[in-house]
């Protein structure tokens, strides 16, 4: 089995679960998904953490509108996040 991108962690994970697979390829293409995406924010990486988790932070939730509007990458990376966890917001 091979993944790529999120199949790179995902593909491990159903390895875990199939003995018929002989072998599993894992590339992910990201280091640190996380601190790519904290990179963009004006806060320092356990800051941007920490609030991320945080159930309600209005300022928080500016501040990534800001980066997306500023990055199509980001605005790529928070949409695609939101399609694959099946969620309706960027935290």
């Amino acid at each position: 089995m091979l993944g790529v991108s999120l199949g790179g962690y995902l593909a491990p994970c159903a390895a875990a679960y199939a003995p018929r697979l002989a072998a599993v390829v894992a590339l992910d293409g990201v280091f640190d998904a996380v601190s790519a995406l904290t990179a963009h924010l004006p806060l320092p990486h356990e800051e941007a953490v920490r609030r991320a988790a945080a159930e309600h932070d209005e300022e928080m939730d500016r501040l990534i509108a800001d980066a997306r509007a500023r990055s199509p990458i980001l605005r790529w990376a928070f949409d695609h996040g939101r399609y694959v966890t099946r969620t309706s917001n960027d935290r």
